[in-house]
């Protein structure tokens, strides 16, 4: 005797999975059937994906290009819109970075971080040749350990507030944005100094005892 929705009573054995069991409840006959058919199609959805991912990146890169005024249109108000369940998915995803970090063995962190750090130190490297040609411009420091972006105008943690980018991932958005004006390359005691004093010694050659 045989039962309807995938569970065979004689094998006692699920259709979907041919996993062996003993009978369990109607209730827990359902809920494993049901649990088997939706691994089947996301099993399904998933071969079929990357059997034409190329395809279906390519389509999708394509469309972006051809609508990005509506595309950044339609992801800003779907951030406002949908605020809490961004958070709640940037939760997860960060969890789950996390998880895999654990899994990974000393050596392959290691890799990571000396990839992160050189990918890191490219990118600052052509934001300064860019906007000053990696020198200070008021003193002109070359070493790439003293540089700095300073915003002309100030305000710079207000802005990078803003944009919610600091360090290496404000670098790359100077770079992703074509490198806007209002900023340029001075040296840490030049920023600092003009932050503190309005201006810099080395401006109007002035000594602090």
């Amino acid at each position: 005797m045989s039962m309807s929705l995938g569970w065979t009573y004689s094998e006692k054995s699920c259709q979907i999975c041919q996993k062996h069991l003993p009978i369990p409840r109607p209730s827990k006959q359902l809920y494993h059937i049901g649990e088997c058919k939706r691994q089947a199609i996301f099993e399904e959805k998933r071969r079929h994906y990357h059997k034409y991912r190329k395809r279906y990146l390519f389509k999708l890169r394509l469309h972006y290009q051809q609508n990005k005024r509506w595309w950044k249109k339609y992801n800003s108000q779907y951030r406002e819109k949908n605020a809490f369940k961004v958070k709640q998915w940037a939760k997860r995803a960060s969890i789950k970075r996390q998880k895999l970090w654990e899994k990974l063995s000393e050596k392959q962190k290691e890799v990571f971080r000396n990839y992160q750090r050189e990918y890191g130190q490219r990118i600052k490297i052509e934001v300064f040749d860019h906007y000053d040609k990696g020198k200070c411009r008021c003193c002109g420091e070359k070493k790439i350990e003293f540089l700095s972006i300073d915003h002309i105008h100030g305000r710079g943690r207000k802005h990078r507030n803003e944009i919610d980018r600091r360090g290496q991932r404000f670098y790359g958005w100077l770079r992703k944005s074509k490198y806007p004006s209002g900023y340029r390359v001075l040296c840490h005691n030049c920023n600092q100094a003009i932050g503190f004093f309005g201006t810099c010694p080395h401006k109007n050659k002035r000594t602090i005892c």
